[in-house]
Formats: C-alpha cells, structure tokens, sequence
C-alpha cells in the first residue's frame, strides 16, 4: 500500500539509525556478515550479542566505521531508556571513533557519499543525546553538521534517496525542541518545515533502499503520533514486531497504537509482551507499560485491575513528575 501524507505535528526520534551496508570488495563479505548480523540482533534488543558480532567486525577491518557506529547506537538506545551516565559515557566513545573514522575516510575519497552519509547519522545521534542530556549548544552545533553532511551526501548523488530520511527526520527533531531553547535556532541558521519533514520521509521510504528499515521506524511514529494516521502507521509497526519480537519499543509503540484505535484486547497482547520481557536495557518503557496495563483496564470499566496496576506503577515510578 502506498503510505499517504497529512498535516504534520511534531515528533521526537528515539533515534533508532542504521546505516546501509554498502557492496565492498571480495575480501570485506566477512565484515559486511558481520555487520548485517549484528544489526539484526540489535534490532531484536539482543545487545549483547549484537556487540560481540561488532567488537569482531572491528578487529577484522580496524579502518571502518560501521562496527563503532553500530555500538554507539546501542548506548545511545540504553542511554534513552534507562537514563544510564555510563551508557552515555560510552555511546560517545564509539560515536568520536566512528566520526574519526569516517572523516578520514572522506578526506582520502571526497566523492564518498555513503561515508558523508554515515557522519550525518553519527552527528543526528549526537544532536538526540544531547537534547536529552540538556546540552542544547552541543546539539545544536550536531544538528548543523548532520544537516551538513546529508546535504552533500545528496550533493555527491542525488539519487541517493536515503539521505532523505535523515533530512526529514532533522525537520521534526527542531520542531520538537522547546521554546525556550527555539528562539536560538536561527543563529545556527537552523529552521524546522514539518511538512516539508515528512515528504522527506516518503521519499526515504518508498525510494530509499540501504536505510528503509530506518525510515520505517521514524514514519511509523510520524503516523501514530503526529499524523493519526493509524492505519497506515499499523502496517509498518506489524511488520516491525513479526520480524522483531523481542523489541520492547516496537511491541510498546503498536500496544499504545491500537489503545488510540480502541482495541483494547489486541493492545494488552503486546504491552504484556514488554513486561514479560522486563528488558534492563529498557525500563522506562517496562514502568509506563504497567502504567497502560491500568489505563486499559480503565477503559473496560475494570476499575479494580486498573487501580492495581496503577498503585504498581507508582511504586516502580522514579520521578515526581510520573507521580503526578
């Protein structure tokens, strides 16, 4: 089905990237398994594993960046979800090797548009962290350079449709900031055009091929949360889930989709799913889980259920503004 475009709102990434492999030659096909493996588990929220496949890939080919990345995407992910000083401490290790990396990569070959693509999501990453650590000065000079570096990823190809997606997810990222720190975005010539975000994101989408399964995490929340196009956003996070069960955030995001379309039952299955699978790496999202429980069981007029998982969830909540 072809996805349909509406009025933007704004939208937070959990910055979930992933970099397209790329053909390299003969002797690389070990690395590129490596990575292509890797990936799949971290999808799946095994990140142990995932970071055994990558430190391998790392020995195997020092001089690439795709292993670092990878691990520097799933600090970031912990960091996000568990508010952990040492996964942020550690995401930035691996993001400066990966920068590193690919700059030195460019300045050798300065038509290498996947690796100029590469450092706009390695910078895009840096811009969500510090948002999130409060640092709004370094993510707003992230932002630029991630904007930076897509744009002569397109320059280098035009035809190169993923860096669409990073472009449109940019758009949405400064449109989610708040309006105390906003005022300064022109400074650093920034601007956000929503609806300008989301026609990137089609694109990446339907014409992409190196990132799709990127964009399709990113426009999945763009319809469910900012669009209310649920329909459409259903689709992609069905697909997400059957190919990526034990992701918390993916079973999260469809449970929270189908309490917006009012089926209930079908929505316990999945918020069950995240706290069964009471993923450390994930707690936030175990904590509002059990928040949802008692939101669903409110709205089956199960107030006794409700009430409990409510009392629960404020036992586990450990900020004030959880409490209410």
């Amino acid at each position: 089905m072809r996805l349909k475009s509406r009025r933007p709102a704004c939208l937070l990434f959990a910055a979930i990237l992933a970099l397209g492999l790329v053909p390299n030659a003969q002797g690389e096909s070990r690395y590129d398994s490596l990575i292509t493996r890797g990936r799949a588990l971290s999808y799946n929220a095994q990140f142990a594993a995932a970071d055994s496949l990558f430190t391998e890939a790392e020995k195997l080919s020092p001089e690439r960046a795709e292993g670092n990345f990878e691990m520097s995407q799933i600090q970031l992910w912990i960091y996000l979800f568990t508010g952990r000083h040492e996964a942020y401490d550690r995401f930035r290790r691996f993001s400066d090797t990966t920068a590193a990396k690919l700059k030195k990569i460019l300045k050798n070959n300065p038509d290498d548009y996947h690796a100029a693509y590469r450092l706009g999501d390695t910078y895009f990453l840096n811009a969500v962290a510090g948002v999130n650590a409060h640092s709004y000065l370094d993510s707003f000079w992230a932002v630029k350079a991630a904007s930076h570096y897509y744009d002569k990823t397109l320059k280098l190809d035009p035809d190169f449709y993923d860096a669409y997606r990073g472009v449109g997810e940019i758009n949405y990222f400064l449109d989610f900031l708040p309006g105390s720190v906003r005022w300064s975005m022109p400074l650093f010539g920034l601007q956000a055009n929503k609806a300008k975000g989301l026609s990137e994101l089609i694109l990446a989408y339907e014409k992409g091929a190196a990132d799709r399964l990127k964009t399709a995490v990113s426009l999945a929340q763009v319809y469910s949360n900012y669009v209310a196009e649920y329909d459409s956003a259903e689709v992609l996070m069905r697909s997400l889930v059957d190919r990526f069960p034990a992701n918390p955030m993916f079973n999260y995001d469809l449970g929270v989709l189908l309490i917006k379309k009012h089926r209930l039952h079908e929505a316990e299955k999945y918020i069950d799913t995240v706290i069964a699978l009471n993923d450390s790496n994930f707690v936030v999202l175990n904590r509002f889980s059990i928040f949802l429980k008692g939101d669903i069981y409110f709205k089956m007029n199960e107030f006794r259920k409700a009430i409990k998982y409510n009392r629960t969830f404020l036992k586990v909540a450990d900020k004030p503004d959880y409490k209410g």
